[in-house]
């Protein structure tokens, strides 16, 4: 007997000198092939990236794709908020000033993740607008002369110092175009000076590098000319050809209020807004909207795509924060921008203001649901955090603590009025974290030990198939292939149950569905469809002994479906965990689920999930 591994697949060819060497031949092929269906069907449990190509391996397109399905479930899962918990964001007001850092403290003990002022500084400029760039006048002196020392070192074709003078230069134009290219002469030379690596670049004979750094110069200086003259016939027509061939788009840009200038990267453009470019490079740009000519407007990052791309800049809304030398609201009254932040970023946000002697906390989060507590500055905040988190809005400055908007209460009692009914529960404290990837673990190590055995009983069958009735150890080989059935179905079971209890530990409440909870959900049903046609399709096994063939192969396929089945657990139960709300004093609407059921109709090949419960 001659056995081959091709590939890391456990394929071979048995040859016999007896009369049925054809047909022992066959059955072996036959039982390769489903060794490598199998291990298609599972690698997408274990193993993100498998084979493109299988040699000698029959495999319908079914068993092929389920590898990308089944990959993309397990990434779809790993990236869900269980995973990657947002950051949240907790800003002041002037007054709170001195107290925010106490408030992200109380919130991080209770599990959740709060960007700490460098990372909330970031965040904000990237997602939101930064200050316009400053450079001082030795320093716009400093960028002059490299310019002019790279000319003069291209000119003596000392390349190398002509690219370190260059690339000095290049820095302080990424960091700073929008102050660079705020006159028009110095735009037009920022421009030369990026168009000089381009000569730099053609002169060694580099010509990929000199296209791609004409396409640059492009768009750190869009809709701006360079001077005649000062740059080689060669460097105009690699402009000329880029100018040719690149991909442009519209840019639109609108403000509240009308009639304010529109610079791109610095560069002001002709008229006043509402504005519309008809001919940009697609890129990223810096964006500024000034309608004060004495205020420098704050940088707005957008990326213009193909087609038509909408900015919209409210100057009341760039107002109402500030970055330097923090993020902070720079008004009392800042509630109506907070709540378009929280839904522009898709982050919660807190608010922390001082009231007399007590602070009064805002939680809003992306939807628009808000709710508020307030409580003395030296008390405990305990039960007030949890309060917050919880969705209650109460005032702990009474005893016993009262519901906002009581008497007097005129601000709280307005917010409590306009606020929607509170319906996603609280972050995920440390515990919950803790204990749902002590799960998540058990259940891959228990998916990992029935694949294990899965493989192991594929090997059995070989056994089992290659023995004759007349054997004396016939009979041991089919125990043996039978005895591993019950020990895969009883783990794969219980790490389906590990997973799902993982996903319901580690999806926080939502209280509607997302995008990921939506994509899990379908991945299951995906997962248990794929189960219901393993389990339920090829030929039926009538007898242990008289049809072995199609025995081992029906067991085979009945392994794998249950495996399929119970990985479908986690990606089921995490949209259902999404949907569920912590109790709260509000009486918004809540969906409750009371009973979960799946069944199974072998006659008719079908299966079904129920859920029951209120909404």
């Amino acid at each position: 007997m001659r056995f081959h591994r091709t590939r890391g697949f456990h394929t071979f060819a048995a040859h016999y000198e007896r009369p049925h060497s054809n047909e022992v031949q066959w059955t072996n092929e036959n039982s390769s092939h489903r060794k490598a269906r199998s291990f298609l069907a599972l690698s997408g449990l274990l193993f993100p990236i498998a084979p493109a190509k299988t040699p000698r391996v029959g495999c319908s397109l079914f068993y092929r794709s389920s590898v990308f399905f089944v990959s993309f479930a397990l990434l779809s899962f790993l990236s869900s908020p269980a995973f990657a918990q947002q950051q949240e964001w907790v800003l002041s007001t002037p007054s709170g000033r001195d107290d925010v850092e106490s408030v992200r403290e109380a919130l991080r003990e209770t599990g959740l993740s709060i960007a700490d002022e460098e990372s909330l500084k970031e965040q904000f400029e990237s997602q939101v607008s930064s200050p316009a760039a400053s450079l001082s006048e030795s320093e716009i002196d400093e960028w002059a002369n490299r310019s002019v020392s790279a000319v003069r070192n291209i000119a003596r074709t000392d390349y190398e110092a002509a690219r370190e003078d260059l690339l000095a230069a290049q820095r302080v134009s990424e960091r700073a175009a929008e102050e660079l290219n705020r006159e028009s002469e110095r735009a037009r030379e920022v421009l030369d000076t990026c168009l000089y690596m381009v000569r730099a670049y053609e002169e060694q004979g580099q010509r990929e590098e000199a296209y791609r750094q004409a396409r640059e110069c492009r768009r750190l200086v869009p809709l701006i000319e360079p001077s005649e003259y000062r740059h080689t016939p060669e460097v105009v027509d690699i402009l000329e050809r880029v100018d040719a061939d690149q991909a442009y788009g519209i840019l639109e840009v609108t403000s509240t209020p009308a009639g304010c200038a529109v610079r791109v990267n610095g560069v002001a453009q002709a008229g006043v807004t509402p504005l519309t470019l008809e001919r940009i490079p697609q890129g990223d740009y810096r964006l500024q909207v000034e309608c004060d000519e004495s205020e420098r407007g704050r940088v707005h990052r957008i990326t213009v795509s193909d087609g038509r791309t909408v900015a919209s800049v409210d100057q009341s809304f760039d107002r109402a924060f500030e970055s330097v030398p923090r993020v902070h609201a720079t008004q009392e009254d800042t509630l109506a921008s907070a709540l378009r932040l929280a839904a522009e970023t898709e982050r919660t946000i807190t608010l922390v203001q001082r009231d007399g002697e007590a602070l009064l906390l805002t939680r809003i989060r992306p939807s628009g649901e808000r709710n508020m507590v307030r409580y003395g500055a030296g008390a405990d905040r305990r039960a007030p955090i949890a309060s917050l988190l919880g969705g209650e809005s109460l005032d702990y400055t009474q005893d016993p603590p009262v519901p906002m908007g009581g008497s007097g209460d005129t601000e709280a009692e307005s917010l409590v009025e306009t606020a929607a009914p509170v319906v996603s529960g609280p972050g995920l404290p440390g515990w919950r974290i803790g204990l749902g990837i002590g799960t998540l673990a058990l259940g891959i190590g228990g998916g990992v030990a029935a694949t294990m055995l899965h493989f192991r009983r594929d090997e059995r069958g070989d056994r089992y198939l290659l023995a004759e009735p007349t054997d004396p150890d016939f009979l041991t080989r089919q125990s043996d292939w039978r005895s591993l059935r019950t020990p895969i179905v009883a783990i794969s079971l219980v790490s389906g149950g590990l997973l799902g209890a993982s996903a319901f530990l580690l999806t926080p409440p939502r209280g509607k569905l997302t995008f990921l909870t939506v994509v899990s959900g379908l991945v299951g049903l995906g997962l248990v469809s794929g189960a219901v046609v393993l389990g339920f399709t090829g030929e039926e096994c009538e007898s242990v002994a008289d049809t072995r063939q199609e025995c081992v192969s029906h067991g085979s396929r009945t392994d794998v479906a249950w495996m399929l089945g119970s990985l479908s657990i986690p990606f089921l139960i995490a949209p259902i965990a999404g949907l569920m709300s912590p109790p709260a004093d509000d009486a918004g609407a809540r969906l409750s689920i009371t009973n979960i059921s799946f069944g199974v109709d072998p006659v008719q090949r079908a299966a079904s999930l129920r859920l029951s419960g209120t909404f």
